[in-house]
Protein backbone atom coordinates (compact mmCIF):
# COMPACT_ATOMS: atom_id res chain seq x y z
CA UNK A 1 0.00 0.00 0.00
CA UNK A 2 1.47 3.71 -0.80
CA UNK A 3 0.36 7.14 -0.54
CA UNK A 4 -1.78 8.73 -3.10
CA UNK A 5 0.23 11.75 -5.38
CA UNK A 6 -0.68 14.73 -6.95
CA UNK A 7 -0.12 12.49 -9.95
CA UNK A 8 -2.19 9.76 -9.17
CA UNK A 9 -4.90 12.72 -8.61
CA UNK A 10 -4.11 13.98 -12.40
CA UNK A 11 -3.88 10.49 -13.47
CA UNK A 12 -7.60 9.84 -12.27
CA UNK A 13 -8.87 13.17 -13.33
CA UNK A 14 -7.68 13.68 -16.65
CA UNK A 15 -10.13 11.38 -18.61
CA UNK A 16 -13.24 12.84 -17.15
CA UNK A 17 -11.32 16.58 -17.91
CA UNK A 18 -13.31 16.99 -20.99
CA UNK A 19 -16.86 16.76 -19.34
CA UNK A 20 -15.61 18.69 -15.97
CA UNK A 21 -17.27 22.69 -16.46
CA UNK A 22 -16.74 23.67 -13.20
CA UNK A 23 -14.78 24.51 -10.37
CA UNK A 24 -15.85 25.34 -6.95
CA UNK A 25 -14.13 26.40 -4.11
CA UNK A 26 -16.46 26.19 -1.04
CA UNK A 27 -15.46 27.21 2.65
CA UNK A 28 -17.12 26.23 5.74
CA UNK A 29 -17.74 28.28 8.89
CA UNK A 30 -14.97 26.05 10.75
CA UNK A 31 -11.60 27.35 11.87
CA UNK A 32 -9.47 24.55 12.62
CA UNK A 33 -6.79 26.92 14.94
CA UNK A 34 -5.64 25.34 18.18
CA UNK A 35 -8.78 22.50 17.90
CA UNK A 36 -8.45 19.05 18.57
CA UNK A 37 -7.52 16.56 15.40
CA UNK A 38 -11.00 14.49 16.88
CA UNK A 39 -12.83 17.59 16.74
CA UNK A 40 -11.25 18.56 13.53
CA UNK A 41 -12.32 15.04 12.55
CA UNK A 42 -15.80 15.19 13.80
CA UNK A 43 -16.49 18.63 11.81
CA UNK A 44 -15.22 16.97 8.86
CA UNK A 45 -17.04 14.37 8.29
CA UNK A 46 -20.17 16.50 9.25
CA UNK A 47 -19.23 19.28 6.68
CA UNK A 48 -18.95 16.38 4.45
CA UNK A 49 -22.48 15.15 5.30
CA UNK A 50 -23.93 18.90 4.33
CA UNK A 51 -22.04 19.03 1.26
CA UNK A 52 -23.76 15.54 -0.13
CA UNK A 53 -26.62 17.45 0.43
CA UNK A 54 -26.07 20.11 -0.91
CA UNK A 55 -24.72 18.43 -4.32
CA UNK A 56 -27.61 16.40 -4.05
CA UNK A 57 -30.17 19.52 -4.38
CA UNK A 58 -27.98 20.99 -7.21
CA UNK A 59 -28.60 17.69 -8.85
CA UNK A 60 -32.35 18.15 -8.32
CA UNK A 61 -32.30 21.60 -10.01
CA UNK A 62 -30.27 20.05 -13.07
CA UNK A 63 -33.60 19.22 -15.53
CA UNK A 64 -36.80 21.12 -13.90
CA UNK A 65 -38.94 18.63 -16.11
CA UNK A 66 -37.59 15.51 -14.63
CA UNK A 67 -35.77 16.54 -11.32
CA UNK A 68 -35.38 12.64 -10.68
CA UNK A 69 -33.19 12.25 -13.84
CA UNK A 70 -29.84 12.40 -12.37
CA UNK A 71 -30.42 9.16 -10.08
CA UNK A 72 -32.80 7.46 -12.08
CA UNK A 73 -30.08 7.53 -14.97
CA UNK A 74 -27.24 8.16 -12.78
CA UNK A 75 -24.39 6.60 -14.92
CA UNK A 76 -25.75 9.04 -18.12
CA UNK A 77 -27.04 12.46 -16.33
CA UNK A 78 -25.32 12.20 -12.55
CA UNK A 79 -23.20 14.88 -11.75
CA UNK A 80 -19.49 14.05 -12.18
CA UNK A 81 -17.60 15.44 -9.04
CA UNK A 82 -14.16 14.76 -7.63
CA UNK A 83 -13.69 16.58 -4.34
CA UNK A 84 -10.74 17.37 -1.83
CA UNK A 85 -10.81 19.18 1.34
CA UNK A 86 -8.03 21.70 2.78
CA UNK A 87 -7.83 23.44 6.05
CA UNK A 88 -7.28 20.21 8.39
CA UNK A 89 -4.41 21.65 10.06
CA UNK A 90 -5.05 22.52 14.11
CA UNK A 91 -1.38 24.77 13.26
CA UNK A 92 -3.48 26.78 10.64
CA UNK A 93 -3.86 30.58 11.24
CA UNK A 94 -7.18 31.67 12.90
CA UNK A 95 -8.20 33.43 9.55
CA UNK A 96 -8.35 29.74 7.53
CA UNK A 97 -11.14 27.87 7.52
CA UNK A 98 -11.74 24.06 6.44
CA UNK A 99 -12.80 24.07 2.43
CA UNK A 100 -13.76 21.90 -0.05
CA UNK A 101 -12.26 22.11 -3.34
CA UNK A 102 -15.25 20.33 -6.05
CA UNK A 103 -14.42 19.83 -9.41
CA UNK A 104 -18.17 19.21 -11.17
CA UNK A 105 -19.61 18.28 -14.64
CA UNK A 106 -21.40 16.31 -16.82
CA UNK A 107 -24.08 19.33 -15.97
CA UNK A 108 -26.42 20.25 -18.95
CA UNK A 109 -24.74 22.58 -21.18
CA UNK A 110 -26.87 25.56 -20.51
CA UNK A 111 -26.11 25.37 -16.76
CA UNK A 112 -24.64 28.41 -16.08
CA UNK A 113 -22.20 29.80 -13.24
CA UNK A 114 -25.10 32.21 -11.89
CA UNK A 115 -26.88 29.11 -11.86
CA UNK A 116 -24.50 26.63 -9.71
CA UNK A 117 -23.89 29.51 -7.43
CA UNK A 118 -27.76 30.53 -7.10
CA UNK A 119 -28.24 26.12 -6.30
CA UNK A 120 -25.18 25.20 -3.90
CA UNK A 121 -25.58 28.74 -2.01
CA UNK A 122 -28.85 28.45 -1.45
CA UNK A 123 -28.04 25.29 0.48
CA UNK A 124 -24.71 25.83 1.29
CA UNK A 125 -25.21 28.93 3.33
CA UNK A 126 -28.46 29.59 3.85
CA UNK A 127 -30.12 25.94 4.20
CA UNK A 128 -27.27 24.84 5.97
CA UNK A 129 -25.37 27.91 7.41
CA UNK A 130 -21.98 27.34 6.29
CA UNK A 131 -20.08 30.25 5.20
CA UNK A 132 -20.86 32.40 1.95
CA UNK A 133 -16.94 32.63 0.73
CA UNK A 134 -17.68 30.71 -2.29
CA UNK A 135 -15.64 30.44 -5.28
CA UNK A 136 -16.98 29.17 -8.65
CA UNK A 137 -15.30 29.18 -11.78
CA UNK A 138 -15.47 27.24 -15.48
CA UNK A 139 -12.73 25.39 -16.14
CA UNK A 140 -13.08 26.87 -19.79
CA UNK A 141 -12.36 30.71 -17.69
CA UNK A 142 -9.49 28.99 -15.86
CA UNK A 143 -7.57 27.68 -18.84
CA UNK A 144 -7.58 30.72 -20.78
CA UNK A 145 -6.50 32.78 -17.89
CA UNK A 146 -3.59 31.41 -17.96
CA UNK A 147 -2.92 31.34 -21.65
CA UNK A 148 0.73 32.10 -21.25
CA UNK A 149 1.65 29.30 -19.14
CA UNK A 150 2.84 26.28 -20.47
CA UNK A 151 0.78 23.91 -18.56
CA UNK A 152 -1.44 21.91 -19.75
CA UNK A 153 -5.43 21.85 -19.46
CA UNK A 154 -5.65 19.24 -16.37
CA UNK A 155 -2.31 20.95 -14.75
CA UNK A 156 -4.29 24.82 -14.28
CA UNK A 157 -7.20 22.75 -13.22
CA UNK A 158 -5.47 21.05 -10.42
CA UNK A 159 -2.90 24.72 -9.55
CA UNK A 160 -6.13 25.93 -8.58
CA UNK A 161 -8.13 22.59 -7.27
CA UNK A 162 -4.97 21.63 -4.87
CA UNK A 163 -4.01 24.75 -4.10
CA UNK A 164 -2.08 23.53 -0.76
CA UNK A 165 0.04 21.18 -2.62
CA UNK A 166 1.41 24.06 -4.62
CA UNK A 167 2.18 26.07 -2.01
CA UNK A 168 3.74 22.96 -0.25
CA UNK A 169 4.29 20.11 -1.96
CA UNK A 170 4.49 17.65 0.85
CA UNK A 171 0.94 18.15 1.10
CA UNK A 172 0.68 16.52 -2.63
CA UNK A 173 1.96 13.01 -0.61
CA UNK A 174 -0.41 13.68 2.61
CA UNK A 175 -3.71 11.62 2.45
CA UNK A 176 -4.76 12.27 5.51
CA UNK A 177 -7.95 14.33 4.57
CA UNK A 178 -7.02 15.44 1.04
CA UNK A 179 -9.36 13.72 -0.43
CA UNK A 180 -13.25 13.69 0.44
CA UNK A 181 -14.35 10.19 -0.73
CA UNK A 182 -18.03 10.65 0.21
CA UNK A 183 -18.57 13.54 -2.69
CA UNK A 184 -16.19 11.52 -5.44
CA UNK A 185 -18.31 10.76 -8.70
CA UNK A 186 -15.94 9.56 -11.48
CA UNK A 187 -17.81 6.11 -13.19
CA UNK A 188 -15.68 4.38 -15.14
CA UNK A 189 -18.72 3.74 -17.50
CA UNK A 190 -18.92 7.51 -18.22
CA UNK A 191 -15.13 6.65 -19.93
CA UNK A 192 -16.65 4.22 -22.42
Amino acid sequence: MRNYSADDFNDWVRPFLPKIQFSIVAHTNFRPCNQTLRKIEFRRNTCSEILEKTLKTVSLNLYPSDPKLPFRKRFEYRPYTFTTIEGLNPNLTQEKTMHFNILIGNLPVDFTVQKLMFHFSENWVRKFGQSDDIWIRSVDELVKKDESSTDTPIQVVTRYFQKDAYENKTNAWSTEGTFDTRNIWLPHEALR
